[in-house]
Parts: structure tokens; sequence; C-alpha cells
């Protein structure tokens, strides 16, 4: 054999070498192409089930470690809904009658009042030297009432629902295209204010609880 067709067949012996080897890389792609086929499946399978158990209001529950789990549904054993049924006809002060009662109402005068006159008492030096401080007009004008209490209950609620930038602005009646009358009509701004300085359910006496639950006043 010539040198010649030495060199072709070393190339030749070469090339079905690089070729086999082409060969295997192929069968390795394609068994990792088989593989990432069969977790996108997977995958996909995974993902099916977890968008039919996804609640709309809450969202897809995204698992944070691999054993994370779902906790455990607690059954509701007891009725839902109100447990007071009013008529049809009822208006909705009837369904705020529920929670405020005329009871509670009693309580927040009686309250309020007392922690007006305490604050009144401990803060007399204060008023002394401030003859211009608000305070001045509750002492003049005197307690409140239920009915105060109540229209200032529907003040509240209805801020609730008529949003302005600052309290005054309720009282703003300089700009006819942004003010509220109603307000002015239920209250002037001082005795509103005087309201939510002293409003409260409960004073607080040596070593009493803190955390004294509202529930107990409405039952």
């Amino acid at each position: 054999m010539s040198d010649l067709e030495s060199d072709f067949s070393d190339f030749d012996n070469d090339f079905r070498a690089d070729d086999t080897s082409d060969s295997n890389v192929t069968s390795s792609d394609e068994s990792d192409m088989d593989e990432d086929e069969d977790l996108q499946t997977a995958s996909d399978s995974v993902t099916t089930e977890d968008e039919d158990n996804i609640d709309p209001e809450q969202g897809p529950r995204m698992p944070i470690f691999g054993n994370d789990q779902e906790p455990p549904n607690i059954p509701f054993t007891s009725h839902p809904g109100p447990r007071i049924h009013l008529q049809r006809t009822a208006k909705p002060v009837d369904y705020y009658r529920l929670i405020l009662s005329a009871r509670v109402i009693d309580i927040l005068v009686t309250e309020t009042n007392q922690y007006a006159d305490q604050w009144i008492l401990q803060n007399a030096d204060y008023l002394q030297r401030f003859r211009h401080s608000r305070v001045h007009r509750w002492i003049k004008e005197g307690h409140t009432s239920s009915e105060e209490i109540e229209a200032y209950i529907s003040v509240i609620i209805n801020m609730g629902l008529i949003k302005k930038s600052s309290l005054p602005d309720y009282w703003d009646v300089r700009n006819p295209s942004q003010s509220t009358p109603w307000f002015v009509d239920h209250f002037n701004r001082d005795r509103f204010q005087l309201l939510t300085k002293f409003f409260i359910l409960q004073t607080i006496q040596n070593n009493q609880s803190l955390t004294t639950l509202i529930i107990d006043f409405i039952k």
C-alpha cells in the first residue's frame, strides 16, 4: 500500500470514528430530549391538577418546600348567618339597633361624661393657663346625651362614605361645590372635636384589664 493510500485509509478510519461519536452524541441528545418531554408531561399533569384545585378568590397555591402539604379542612359545625331574623320590611336602622342598642348607647353616654369630668379635674391647671382651650366650651355646654351620641356615630359612619382630605373640610361651606351641609346641620366643628376627644366605651380604672371585649357590652 502506497503512502497516499495509507493516508486515505487513516482518514477514513478517523471519519468513521467521528461518525460513531456523533451517533453517540445524537443518541445522548435524544435521550435527554425524551427525559425533558417526560418531565414536561409530568409538570403539565401537576399543573393541570393544581389548576383544578385553584380557589378563584385565593389564587393558585404555591408550594414552598418539596413536602409542603395543604392544611386540613376544619369542618364548620355551627349554623351560618344571623341568629336574629328581622322582618323583610325592616329598615337599616333596625339592623343598627341589633349592635348599638339603647343599653350600649347609655353606656357610651355615661362613660364619655365620666371621662370628660375626670380629664377636666386632672387638667385644671392646664385649663387655667389656656383660657381659649376648646374644653371650656364643653364645661359651658354640659354633658353629652344619648341623642347626641347617636348623632355623633351617624356622622362617623357618613365620614367613611364621604372622603375628604381633612376633618375641617367637612365643615367648610365657603366652596359650594365642595361643601357638605349635612355635617354642619348635625354639629358645629368644636363640639364634634370635643366628643371625639372624650368619646370612650369604658374608662380604665386601677388594675383593670385593658383587653375587655366589645362583645361583652353588646350581649
